[in-house]
């Protein structure tokens, strides 16, 4: 499910695609606290960063704390073992629906209704 609103997206100037991402059925899409506007960013481990946003030059902080500013922005990855196969979890969203401050959606392809037939795979599958 996408919980997002174009409120928390109405900072982001232009989206990083770190992969081709034409053949992927979705890709997952989480909100993340930076200490940046547009560096990339860190994911844990057992994550393949696939893209992330980045904001407006002139994009005032989420949070402010004494020296310390934070900004939220999307982060676009998927775990090692991605892709399922005829379901999707719930934060994934279709990568062809991905636009700087645009709210991305599920649709059919994320579910394994594949229009190519092909999926593309990070871990250890045949």
């Amino acid at each position: 499910m996408n919980n997002l609103s174009p409120d928390d997206l109405d900072k982001e100037w232009e989206i990083v695609w770190e992969v081709d991402v034409s053949d992927l059925d979705y890709v997952r899409q989480s909100l993340v606290m930076c200490n940046s506007r547009s560096r990339p960013i860190g994911v844990h481990r057992n994550w393949v960063r696939v893209g992330y946003a980045v904001l407006k030059p002139n994009a005032r902080p989420d949070y402010k704390y004494p020296g310390l500013s934070y900004w939220d922005r999307r982060l676009f990855w998927l775990k090692k073992y991605d892709p399922y196969e005829q379901h999707c979890p719930t934060e994934a969203v279709d990568p062809e629906t991905v636009s700087p401050a645009v709210v991305a959606e599920q649709t059919e392809k994320c579910w394994g209704i594949h229009y190519q037939g092909r999926l593309l795979y990070f871990g250890a599958h045949p």
